[in-house]
């Protein structure tokens, strides 16, 4: 059959400071290539060996920090490694006939100012923008996106799968609109899962969704497989989201169009308005 298979992961390790022997041998058992990390607490920027794996991360003042761990067979195939802010960061692999641009991302909270979630989300727009002119590329875009899709499609043809958890709340809709201006798909919602193959979340006994990973809609035929993996112990809240790829060949996009019930060229709009601005 020939390609690649790969497995990608995302989880939000609450920090890195003293723990981070404990992710990698989580990342060695579970045979990750790529693992995205969110919340590291690391400050400033840098790149950092470990055991078997290489550790790119882009800290910040908030606390909050972003990284990707590279296992050392894909090394050599790092073509680039874009950091954005403490809150987006991006992997350029070459994966064969394909590149793989994987971010790890974490969005801001629920609770934090509605302009923050709105920055968040043009830069991120913007940064996926800037990677739609390069042919045989693809964005696996993974994180902490801090907001419940919910079970429904409800109106999100091509964006939403059907197949979430729990109800929608704001943040999700946010997502689930700047996935449909960039015509991205949320894979967590495309696979047949029980619950607690699902849930990424939990903390007094509740239970939700916030960890996802996006592809483009009309490539979502390389994702074999997204699961939730439990019971690692350096993940006290958060669970290891883990995304198979299976990548056999190149082919050119297909045009296809994707359904929302909402507008959402408006955020397409604002994204051109805020490269003019900064152009």
């Amino acid at each position: 059959m020939g390609g690649k298979s790969l497995k990608i992961g995302t989880a939000n390790v609450g920090s890195m400071n003293g723990r981070s022997g404990e992710v990698v041998d989580m990342l060695r058992r579970r045979k990750l290539d790529l693992c995205a990390l969110q919340e590291t607490k690391w400050k400033g920027s840098g790149t950092q060996v470990m055991d078997g794996y290489k550790f790119f991360w882009q800290g910040g003042k908030g606390g909050a920090g972003v990284g990707l761990m590279v296992a050392d067979r894909w090394v050599d195939s790092v073509l680039e490694v874009k950091r954005v802010n403490d809150r987006i960061l991006v992997v350029r692999v070459n994966a064969g006939k394909w590149v793989l641009n994987v971010f790890s991302v974490y969005a801001p909270q629920v609770g934090r100012p509605m302009e923050e979630k709105e920055e968040f989300y043009m830069v991120l727009g913007k940064t996926i923008n800037d990677l739609g002119s390069r042919s045989g590329e693809i964005a696996v875009v993974c994180g902490d996106f801090n907001g419940h899709v919910g079970e429904r499609v409800d109106g999100y043809e091509g964006i939403h799968g059907g197949k979430g958890f729990g109800k929608r709340n704001p943040e999700g809709e946010m997502l689930l609109e700047f996935a449909g201006a960039h015509q991205l798909a949320v894979m967590n919602t495309w696979f047949d899962k029980s619950d607690l193959r699902k849930v990424s979340y939990e903390s007094g006994g509740n239970q939700t969704v916030v960890d996802y990973v996006l592809v483009d809609h009309r490539e979502r035929s390389v994702v074999a497989d997204v699961t939730i993996i439990r019971g690692e112990p350096c993940l006290l809240q958060h669970k290891l989201l883990v995304c198979h790829l299976v990548i056999k060949q190149w082919r050119p996009k297909r045009k296809s169009n994707i359904m929302s019930k909402s507008k959402v060229y408006k955020l397409k709009k604002e994204v051109l308005q805020h490269n003019s601005k900064n152009g």
